[in-house]
């Protein structure tokens, strides 16, 4: 059925006239006729319009082939789109902890950091010479640590 056809259709079943029609949807009654005659169709806004005061889907309206009505009152998601709600917001709480994991361990090796700096700046005070080997070795150790942690916490 063309969409002539079904406007005609829908807009005599609610037993409305063209100028019933027009005015609620805020156009001219010669607009509504050219719509029903076929020689010009509705833009985007006036299509949307017209799928919800029929209580159809524009799909229906404007696809010769597609012939469902939209039910209001039996309109559910169908299993698998609660799979593919319910996958996407598995995916967002996953990827929202993994930041938050990523974010605890760098804090933690922000403070270990502060820590070892702490200490290499008591030995310099006791013995500077300690100092300079000791922040050469601490340094080492402590960007392996660090590196070590960063990929076990990707992986």
């Amino acid at each position: 059925m063309k969409f002539e056809e079904k406007l005609i259709m829908l807009r005599k079943s609610r037993g409305m006239s063209q100028e019933d029609l027009a005015e609620k949807l805020q156009v001219s009654r010669q607009a509504v006729s050219r719509w029903e005659s076929g020689a010009t169709w509705p833009d985007v806004p006036n299509l949307i319009q017209l799928s919800d005061l029929f209580g159809v889907t524009t799909d229906y309206l404007a696809r010769e082939k597609c012939e469902e009505k939209k039910d209001e009152s039996t309109e559910t998601n169908t299993p698998e789109q609660d799979k593919t709600e319910s996958d996407t917001v598995k995916y967002q709480k996953a990827l929202r902890e993994k930041n938050l994991r990523a974010a605890r361990w760098y804090w933690k090796m922000m403070w270990v950091c502060i820590g070892l700096l702490f200490v290499f700046a008591v030995l310099y005070v006791i013995k500077p010479l300690t100092f300079f080997a000791g922040i050469t070795v601490g340094m080492g150790l402590t960007a392996t640590t660090y590196l070590i942690l960063y990929h076990i916490m990707i992986k």
